[in-house]
This record gives C-alpha cells, structure tokens and sequence, in this order.
C-alpha cells in the first residue's frame, strides 16, 4: 500500500514536468519550454511500468509516445534535445537503443505510435 502510495505520488509529481506538446522538461514548463527527449522517454516507461499498479491516463502514455515518434529521424535515429546532467545517454547509438526500449515496453503502444 505504502509502494502505491509513493508511486502515485511520483505521477502526479512528474505530470508538472508534462509539456503541451506531451514530452517532458527538466525543469517544467514554467521554466523551460525546451522538451528532453531522454527524458520524455524514461517517464513514459516509468509510467507504463507504474499502470500495473495504478490507474494512468492512456493519453499521456500515448501523447508521449506521439512526441517521441515524431523526433524519430528517416535513418532511424532520434534527434536529440533537452539537456542532461548526466551524459552517458548522449551516445547516438545508445540514446536510440534507450527510447526504442520505451517502445518495446508495451507492444501495443508500440504499434500504436508506428502505424
């Protein structure tokens, strides 16, 4: 119950980072209107991880998954933005390999965002 409860504090902490356009800042969009995409993507696989264990609006899953989608490059890569305090996702092959991984996550979203 006390995991639950941490856990839906985590979403509604994480939704003021939630940008119009469903990726996610560093900072909210108070403060900055510049979305990470590394970040968009660990939130969104935080949040299907957390939908087994509390209600999470699909359209926040799915509006992130959207944002992602369209900062997909034709070669297959994906374009990069925001900023990290720590660099080991900065990689092209590695920060690919990372927001793929939130894809895969559940493949119903994953069809959903390539179809």
């Amino acid at each position: 119950k006390k995991a639950k409860s941490y856990i839906e504090i985590g979403y509604q902490q994480q939704l003021s980072f939630r940008l119009s356009n469903g990726g996610y800042s560093v900072f909210g969009e108070n403060y900055s209107k510049v979305t990470s995409t590394w970040l968009t993507a660990y939130v969104v696989r935080f949040f299907m991880k957390a939908s087994k264990y509390i209600p999470i609006e699909t359209r926040i899953i799915e509006t992130g998954l959207n944002y992602l989608a369209n900062e997909q490059f034709e070669e297959g890569d994906f374009q990069y933005t925001g900023a990290l305090f720590d660099p080991a996702h900065q990689n092209e092959y590695g920060f690919t390999a990372f927001v793929l991984l939130t894809f895969l996550e559940d493949p119903v979203s994953f069809c959903f965002s390539f179809y």
